[in-house]
């Protein structure tokens, strides 16, 4: 997904709003979470994840409450950085919006 959509992490209608790719990269590395999904060609699949609860701002300032989630690769991996969108529930585990 492109991660240049809007989001801000405050209910404050004051607060700033920043690209998502922005948000992500200045979260700290320590709170990252490493998750192991599923099997793959080259034996099981893993990356770092988070999960941040916010807002997705539209253009017209629309707010739109839920996650902002991004993939990194994990320690020795590669791969490009990926970011999601989602409406999961607030007590939904972050393992479970990786599955």
């Amino acid at each position: 997904m492109r991660a240049d959509f809007s989001v801000t992490l405050s209910r404050s209608r004051q607060a700033e709003v920043e690209r998502a790719d922005e948000v992500l990269c200045a979260q700290p590395l320590s709170d990252w979470e490493t998750i192991s999904w599923r099997e793959g060609s080259r034996g099981r699949l893993r990356a770092k994840f988070i999960a941040l609860r916010g807002f997705r701002v539209d253009g017209d300032g629309t707010r739109h409450i839920g996650w902002l989630i991004g993939q990194r690769p994990a320690r020795g991996q590669s791969g490009d950085w990926k970011y999601y969108w989602s409406n999961f529930s607030p007590q939904t585990p972050l393992q479970k919006m990786v599955e």
